[in-house]
């Protein structure tokens, strides 16, 4: 099972992206990325044991992590047509994120969520 940290973490990405969503602000949405980058930097993924894929979670992670300061530019330098299409990359990015840090799916991510 994932530790309190990484419980703790899923819980704030859930709620960042929530308002990631709830926003139209560009500087807003750019620091709760920001906000988001910060916060999942330093907690370590989630690993299964028997499957020793640390290495695939940690490239995994970084490789997101990346994509979320690309998304950043991408809204700085307004390359993102539309509001839709921030919310959903910005979203999409966070939820791969998210499952990074769980030990399961879009039910355990619900499940972390509400408690």
């Amino acid at each position: 099972m994932e530790t309190n940290e990484q419980i703790s973490l899923v819980k704030k990405l859930y709620d960042l992206k929530s308002k990631i969503l709830q926003s139209n602000d560009q500087e807003t949405i750019t620091l709760y990325i920001k906000e988001v980058i910060k916060i999942a930097t330093p907690v370590p993924p989630y690993v299964k044991e028997k499957f020793f894929n640390e290495a695939y979670k940690n490239e995994s992670k970084q490789m997101i992590l990346a994509l979320l300061k690309g998304d950043i530019k991408c809204i700085e330098d307004k390359s993102y047509p539309d509001w839709e299409t921030i919310h959903f990359q910005v979203a999409s990015s966070i939820a791969m994120l998210v499952l990074n840090f769980i030990d399961g799916g879009l039910t355990r991510v619900n499940e972390l969520a509400s408690t």
